[in-house]
């Protein structure tokens, strides 16, 4: 009746190795897609002009009621 021991994989001596941390990081490291971007600038550049529609017809109309009232 042998009992074999398992090996540890969760080691600290084997926590740091060259071969496995490189492969790692290659996994990693991925390059976001070009489109992806524009797309989110733009929709950025759309939330930008929306909130100053909003923003400039909430002012004019605040300039209105003080007009129309005085």
């Amino acid at each position: 009746m042998n009992l074999k021991y398992k090996v540890n994989n969760f080691s600290s001596e084997t926590l740091y190795n060259p071969n496995t941390t490189a492969h790692h990081d290659t996994c990693k490291i991925t390059k976001p897609k070009i489109d992806y971007l524009m797309k989110r600038i733009i929709d950025e550049r759309k939330k930008e002009k929306k909130n100053f529609v909003v923003f400039g017809a909430v002012f004019l109309s605040i300039f209105l009621i003080f007009n129309f009232f005085q």
